[in-house]
């Protein structure tokens, strides 16, 4: 899950897209490698709204797949570690909300819940960089 666009200039809503942004690297094999992204392979995204009312803070999970190898709450987790990371301080309490398939919905909804009462000053998914 890439979590920074490292050589751009950019403003919240770029900084989400670029979460699940596809990540195919240049190589030289026979074969392309494909796209590492984990967070786009499972077809995940995020969406943010300053506007002129409240905040919101979206992840799209109507699609979701669990990409092979990985295990579907620490993708999830991830993601929201990653988000937690590019959030502006005025949305640093706005609350997560979120659309799956009915699938899906009840196991995101408790990951989504954790993340909306977790303390996101502090790491919420894996180690700080």
């Amino acid at each position: 899950v890439t979590c920074y666009a490292w050589n751009a200039q950019t403003y919240l809503g770029d900084a989400l897209r670029y979460i699940s942004a596809k990540n195919v690297p240049p190589n030289f094999a026979k074969e392309p490698s494909g796209d590492l992204n984990v967070a786009s392979t499972s077809h995940l995204s995020f969406e943010s709204d300053l506007g002129y009312g409240v905040p919101k803070l979206v992840m799209k999970a109507d699609e979701f797949v669990v990409t092979e190898g990985f295990d579907r709450e620490d993708i999830v987790k991830a993601c929201l570690e990653c988000v937690r990371r590019v959030l502006p301080a005025k949305m640093i309490q706005t609350p997560l909300t979120f659309s799956a398939s009915a699938e899906n919905k009840e196991w995101m909804g408790k990951i989504v819940d954790e993340f909306n009462r977790h303390d996101r000053s502090k790491v919420f998914f894996g180690r700080e960089p």
